[in-house]
């Protein structure tokens, strides 16, 4: 797959297996046979013994030599077993470890002859998988974005179902599952650090105040994920036996120190000062791992390559793995810069996976005593002061060296140590690749690899006495540069832009407005309102950093406006865009017209000039307490109540407006005094569930007297929610896009407010059926937890429950887990009522204790509608009423 075209198979002897003299390849089954030679196998002792091993750190004791990636093998043992796939090269497992026989690694080929058009490539792995294990076989692990599983098969059906899979047309490749080993191991400027220039750099490594904002994935033993000194972001494991990926070996959280150490006057610092770390363990506590457990923390990688953008590999064998180099390959195209140890036994790298990879960075080791060229540094075990390490895996496969001898780095249990290897070197080109995405985000790995060889100091440099210099004694004509990250430039930071808004509400009734930008670093960004709305206030909604609040003030409608700006992280603001908001009048907000007028008195100026379309006539009475009331007919839904006073332009009136349904009990919705600066009807918003026949306003003076007088009465509402037009409409089925047992979605419409439908994730949904279609009120909604949490929320309908329309999108008020009631759209009608939950304040869970749909048989409205006219002329006109354009005093004005 993945551009394989042939079938492989290879296998591992165990160690009982080895000191065969005589190895023979049976042909097409690739089947080994051996005669085991027992002075071979006391030669083989020998060697082990007087073989010069690389410890994993100079003061890091371990008792296995310093190894690279592979259950396979470490790199400084000879290799007995003969690979008939490479002539050339010898394998052999390490110190009676056995190489995973029993364990192989499945390769699908990605032909789609072999698909039937109802099998995509991830259902025809799992197919696969469980063919293989209907005949005895145990499937370890499924790959997402490498096409293929990881199976452990029993001895006695070993032979029958490998031969199966190498004759399965639908198979590229089988491999046996090789271990790997890891290559080894107040503030200070680390000497590594130092002689890259890491102080030179753009964030001045050490100065205390480094920071790059970049996602490093450390796939190693773990890392010590509360180490102080370390910004770990996520972890996982990949390890059989492990449930975290805490570090218990110490490896892994040696090269994450090397990487990104935080620049903050404690301990030391990294390459990358306070790089976001990915712990993502595959190998065990002995430093090493399996090959597919690798794969797995690839195929992790991969999966979130979205965030992650570097991945270090410090660990390697002498060893080939198809499926390997097919997981690095894919993980390079979808953007992730690899860095990779070049292994320690003194050997040439081109036979070392995965150094010898060409779409990774291959890392030599250097001996820096002194953070300095000129080699003046003392010497080390490893060889003397500027010099290639003894130790390091050197050839044309290697693409920079970096200082792998004697660096300090952070250690297990919050401490510090010193580590030796190419596993120390890699980590050094890992941040530095950090440092050259976090300038240049849109760069790719290959513009990585170019731009970090470019600024690295080239074999020909002679050291300049203040740092900048190559080192000795490479071991081949390929000399590789030496890293440096001086070179490595900040680019200037661009500012954002904010994006213009625009949005659409009804009277007295707020809306959430999302702020969204672009930053040409793709910086994170935040958002300021430099200029209020007129009109209104904008507020902030609670557990969003971007969202905002305009509630229009009560009873305007118009057009209002107000602007922000965006800022990225380095303080860059962008110029000013405007969000403009359009506040509509309600359409079930109507004008309602009075069957009959009375009031407490009148001189001359009658009651009934109140409602005769004049604002040069009106009603007046002397007296505190003077009253006009208005009959409605029928029980109404109020809105709102709009007054023109006379004289409003010179005088504060003080006023009470009150309801009844009797015309002798009246309870005052509204206490309020007039603006003072107006002739024109200014309006009043009654609170929402206000219903009433009878309307008084009752006038208690004036600031010049005691008269009441009024030009002009408008009241405005609808058909009263509470009559028999508006019931509660049960459903017939109940249905969602999932719950959590026992949340089920009929806990919702069992009048239990104890009880609940619950789901898990943002988009989650809840849906009412109502038999047939209905002419729907509103909704109303009791949310679980609703008087801590604020919901976000939608509701949308439809006639066949398959194509849905948005009719109210809102967020709950986060104050009370009784009913909150959503009114709908007058003229709304469906079948099927749909609740969105985008998740709340605290989590993305989707909770609804009860809910009810308030409606009507289809065809009998519960509300009067305006007319497209009417609606403009409301918005146009200050006084909703249709003026007599012929008589004395009419006018227009703005809202």
């Amino acid at each position: 797959m993945y551009g394989l075209s042939y079938r492989r198979f290879s296998i591992l002897h165990r160690v009982k297996t080895i000191g065969c003299h005589r190895c023979h390849n049976n042909g097409k089954n690739r089947k080994f046979s051996c005669r085991v030679s027992i002075p071979l196998i006391f030669s083989l002792v020998i060697i082990l013994i007087t073989q010069s091993i690389v410890p994993f750190s100079t003061g890091f004791s371990k008792s296995l030599p310093a190894v690279g990636i592979d259950t396979l093998i470490p790199f400084n043992v000879p290799f007995e077993s003969k690979d008939s796939r490479s002539p050339d090269i010898f394998r052999m497992p390490a110190y009676g470890q056995e190489t995973g026989e029993d364990q192989y690694i499945v390769l699908l080929n990605r032909n789609d002859s072999f698909l039937s058009s109802t099998v995509n490539n991830d259902n025809q792995v799992r197919l696969m998988a469980e063919e293989s294990k209907s005949r005895g076989a145990e499937v370890i692990r499924t790959y997402n974005s490498l096409n293929g599983y990881v199976i452990r098969i029993p001895e006695y059906s070993r032979t029958s179902i490998l031969e199966d899979l190498r004759s399965d047309p639908r198979v590229a490749e089988v491999e046996v599952d090789q271990r790997v080993y890891a290559f080894n191991h107040m503030q200070s400027l680390p000497t590594g650090v130092d002689r890259i220039d890491g102080e030179l750099s753009y964030t001045k490594a050490g100065d205390g105040t480094g920071s790059v904002q970049v996602d490093v994935a450390v796939l190693d033993t773990g890392i010590d994920l509360t180490h102080p000194d370390l910004n770990v972001y996520k972890s996982t494991t990949f390890v059989t036996g492990t449930s975290s990926a805490k570090d218990d070996n110490g490896h892994g959280t040696l090269v994450a120190g090397i990487i990104g150490a935080k620049d903050n006057h404690v301990g030391v610092v990294g390459v990358a000062p306070d790089a976001r770390l990915w712990a993502v363990k595959v190998l065990d506590k002995t430093g090493s791992g399996l090959i597919s457990d690798i794969i797995a923390g690839i195929d992790y990688v991969v999966e979130h390559s979205n965030e992650i953008d570097v991945a270090n590999l410090s660990f390697g064998c002498q060893c080939t793995s198809n499926a390997l180099d097919s997981a690095i390959n894919r993980a390079v195209g979808s953007g992730i810069t690899f860095a990779t140890a070049a292994g320690n036994s003194n050997k040439n790298a081109n036979s070392f996976s995965p150094a010898n990879n060409p779409n990774v960075m291959a890392v030599s080791a250097i001996v820096d005593t002194d953070g300095k060229c000129g080699a003046k540094g003392p010497s080390s075990t490893f060889g003397s002061d500027d010099t290639l390490a003894s130790f390091s895996n050197y050839g044309s496969v290697i693409d920079v060296a970096a200082p792998g001898v004697g660096i300090l780095s952070t250690s297990m249990n919050g401490g510090y140590a010193k580590v030796s290897g190419t596993s120390a070197a890699a980590p050094h080109v890992t941040g530095a690749a950090a440092l050259y995405i976090a300038q240049h985000p849109a760069a790719t790995p290959n513009d990585v690899k170019l731009a970090l060889l470019k600024n690295s100091v080239p074999p020909t440099a002679v050291c300049d006495g203040n740092g900048w210099g190559y080192f000795t004694g490479d071991k081949d004509s390929s000399k590789e540069p030496l890293l440096s990250v001086k070179q490595i430039e900040p680019v200037p930071n661009k500012p954002p832009t904010a994006d213009p808004k625009s949005a659409t509400t009804k009277m007295n009734t707020p809306v959430d407005i999302t702020l969204s930008g672009k930053d040409p670093e793709n910086r994170p960004l935040t958002f300021n309102v430099v200029d209020l709305p007129k009109n209104g206030k904008v507020t902030s909604v609670p557990g969003s950093s971007n969202i905002v609040r305009y509630t229009p003030n009560l009873g305007f409608t118009g057009s209002d406006s107000f602007t922000y700006t965006a800022k990225d992280d380095k303080g860059a603001t962008s110029s000013k865009a405007t969000v403009k908001i359009l506040i509509e009048l309600d359409a079930t907000c109507t004008d309602l017209q009075p069957v009959a007028l009375s009031a407490s008195g009148s001189d001359s100026n009658v009651p009934s000039n109140a409602i005769d379309n004049n604002l040069n006539t009106r009603w007046s009475d002397n007296g505190v307490g003077s009253w006009i009331q208005l009959d409605l007919g029928s029980k109404k839904s109020i809105c709102s109540v709009d007054i023109g006073w006379y004289r409003g332009n010179l005088r504060e009136n003080n006023f009470v407006i009150s309801v009844s349904d009797n015309a002798n009990t009246f309870t005052n919705k509204f206490t309020g005094t007039s603006s003072g600066s107006t002739t024109s009807p200014e309006k009043y918003t009654l609170p929402a569930g206000t219903e009433g026949r009878y309307v008084r306003i009752t006038v208690n003076g004036n600031t010049e007297n005691n008269w009441a007088s009024i030009t002009e009465i408008a009241v405005f509402g609808s058909a009263a929610t509470s009559g028999s037009s508006c019931t509660k409409q049960p459903p017939t089925a109940i249905s969602a896009s999932g719950f959590i047992s026992p949340n089920s979605p009929s806990k919702a419409i069992d009048n239990n407010f104890n009880t609940r439908w619950a789901n898990k994730g943002v988009g989650s949904w809840i849906q009412l059926d109502l038999g047939s279609t209905k002419n729907i009120c509103s909704v109303d909604v009791a949310w679980y937890l609703g008087s801590v949490r604020q919901f976000k929320f939608d509701i949308s309908i439809s006639n066949d429950g398959a194509s849905f329309t948005q009719v109210r999108s809102g967020t709950s008020s986060g104050t009370t887990t009784a009913f909150e009631k959503y009114t709908l759209p007058a003229g709304t009608e469906a079948r099927f009522i749909r609740i969105t939950v985008n998740g709340n304040d605290v989590t993305t869970y989707g909770n609804a204790a009860e809910i009810a749909v308030f409606g009507s048989a289809s065809g009998q409205s519960p509300t009067l509608a305006a007319s497209d006219s009417d609606a403009i002329e409301k918005f146009d006109v200050s006084y909703s009423k249709k003026l007599d354009s012929t008589k004395p005093g009419f006018h227009k004005t703005g809202q």
